[in-house]
């Protein structure tokens, strides 16, 4: 509802009914997702058909780089990320392959120079060891979830302040020497001149969805981060009501902890929260990364509502049994 009024309050030009639609269309996405149900077997089969392409398509990615052959995949190490899920969720995929599928994942996030996807690896195989044991613990759950907004908001903060450091031209060399890329890739210049148009604007409704760096600097660039974007169309409002809406969310999901498709949701919820900061996916920058970024963390509730069905299904059957005899 908030976004519908920023839309009509700051309509400025097409861009800003296009982007405030999508973004609203991809929380309607969401909710729609997250009441949908359907007989178990039928989600069963899904995650299973999807498993397999995913399979296929990672192999594919692989055999494509590796032979030379250009083929143009814009964010495919982000679209197979998501896709993951189904793998890892697919009770027919034995565990080796299962570790097998995500190394070759790894693989095409090193191909395609994906850094930040490469640093959060190792943070998903802990949230995924460890997500049992999070779920027992309803504190630290939620404090989890604080402990990354925090960091959310403190890594463009500290992006910039470093890119004014000493520190930068040290870093930069690093950066190059081992990972072929410069540390600092011009999206501290874009947060800065992003945040600063922020405080020049209102602070608390923002400028509208019309605003992208395109409006800031006069050519086409990305944000490169959702939570920039999100505050300077829509506000301090805004922005703590996207947060808010994650947190629900996330303490939705507690009250299945015992279903691991939700738990799986929850580790993707995390990973996703934190990408977010280097990349706009679930607002509509790149409406195919945003519909099955938005599937991912809602599938956990679609599979929680299959099982209900399933044992309203069979409650039913056994009561028309009993009327029977």
């Amino acid at each position: 509802m908030f976004n519908a009024i920023i839309l009509f309050v700051y309509y400025e030009n097409f861009s800003s009914i296009y982007n405030g639609l999508l973004y609203i269309a991809c929380i309607l996405f969401f909710l729609v997702l997250m009441n949908f149900s359907t007989n178990l077997k039928n989600t069963e089969a899904f995650i299973r058909y999807i498993s397999i392409g995913t399979k296929i398509l990672m192999i594919a990615a692989v055999g494509l780089s590796l032979s030379g052959i250009e083929f143009q995949w814009v964010s495919r190490t982000s679209f197979l990320f998501f896709l993951l899920y189904f793998i890892l969720l697919d009770e027919k995929t034995k565990k080796h392959s299962k570790i097998l599928y995500m190394g070759i994942w790894l693989f095409i996030a090193a191909l395609d120079g994906e850094r930040t996807f490469m640093l959060l690896f190792p943070v998903m195989l802990f949230l995924m060891a460890s997500v049992n044991w999070i779920f027992e613990h309803k504190k630290v759950y939620k404090f989890l979830f604080i402990v990354v907004v925090i960091l959310i908001i403190s890594i463009p903060v500290i992006y910039v302040m470093l890119s004014n450091s000493e520190y930068k031209d040290l870093l930069n060399q690093y950066a190059v020497r081992y990972t072929k890329s410069r540390f600092f890739s011009g999206r501290d210049v874009i947060w800065s001149n992003m945040f600063e148009y922020y405080l020049r604007g209102n602070i608390f409704l923002g400028s509208g969805h019309h605003v992208t760096p395109i409006t800031i600097y006069g050519a086409e660039l990305s944000s490169h981060n959702t939570y920039m974007s999100i505050l300077i169309r829509t506000g301090m409002i805004g922005i703590f009501l996207f947060f808010y809406f994650l947190w629900s969310v996330w303490n939705r999901y507690l009250e299945f902890k015992d279903t691991e498709a939700i738990k799986l949701s929850a580790v993707f919820l995390i990973i996703t929260m934190l990408k977010q900061s280097s990349e706009m996916a679930l607002i509509g920058n790149n409406v195919a990364v945003s519909v099955i970024n938005w599937l991912v963390i809602a599938f956990g509730f679609v599979y929680c509502n299959s099982l209900n069905y399933q044992n309203k299904m069979e409650r039913g059957f056994e009561v028309d049994q009993n009327r029977e005899q």
